[in-house]
């Protein structure tokens, strides 16, 4: 049996490679802009980890007898999610004046927290850099 030439079919025929090279003129601007989305998505979530663990840190060893060490282990176990290990930097004040340690005179706790993270897309946007600063809790009888 012989298949029959129409009009409408060499129409259906005539169209099928342009399809392929329109989808293939957008296909790099459409995945481009996807994996964008994602990257920034990353980006917003690892931010969010890192101002996360320096107020967690920071509001943990704001109590009396809370040691420097303990930001540390906090900060680690909220990035730990993320894979990530931070460098923190704890500064007890006094008045504005950074101490060595935290004692009774401390009234704030500044604590910040570094973390490196390399991007897919952009690798500039790799570290990240939160200080979260509380008042502590020192009562006077």
């Amino acid at each position: 049996m012989m298949k029959l030439r129409t009009k409408t079919n060499e129409h259906q025929l005539s169209r099928s490679g342009a399809t392929a090279v329109e989808f293939a003129m957008i296909a790099p601007i459409l995945f481009l802009t996807l994996f964008a989305c994602v990257e920034f998505g990353r980006i917003m979530l690892v931010q969010s980890y890192v101002e996360q663990a320096a107020f967690e840190s920071a509001r943990n060893i704001a109590v009396v007898g809370a040691a420097k060490s303990e930001a540390q282990t906090i900060a680690n176990q909220e990035m730990s999610v993320l894979g990530i290990t931070p460098t923190v930097t704890v500064k007890p004040m006094n008045h504005g004046i950074v101490q060595q340690e935290i004692n009774e005179l401390t009234d704030q706790i500044s604590v910040t927290v570094e973390a490196s993270s390399p991007g897919f897309f952009f690798p500039s946007a790799g570290k990240f850099e939160r200080e979260a600063v509380v008042d502590t809790e020192r009562f006077e009888y």
